[in-house]
């Protein structure tokens, strides 16, 4: 099974996140606000609720990043 990790689970990335699982991916989440993931979680956009981005990336075969894009190059630099 392809592995996704989604770096930002609000509108856009939850909304890829169910697409990807309507096509059969495993998909691990991250966001750091946890409320957000969270309500994630509950409408099955996320598989996996990760502790950190780094832990969410392991073993991905795809990387979604959809925080804000001034937030993008933290969330890589964590990486």
């Amino acid at each position: 099974m392809a592995r996704a990790a989604i770096l930002g689970t609000g509108l856009i990335g939850a909304s890829v996140g169910i697409a990807l699982g309507r096509a059969g991916w495993q998909r691990t989440g991250w966001d750091p606000d946890r409320s957000a993931l969270d309500k994630a979680m509950r409408f099955g956009a996320v598989d996996i609720a990760a502790e950190g981005g780094a832990v969410a990336v392991d073993g991905a075969d795809l990387i979604v990043l959809a925080g804000p894009v001034a937030a993008v190059v933290d969330t890589l630099g964590g990486l």
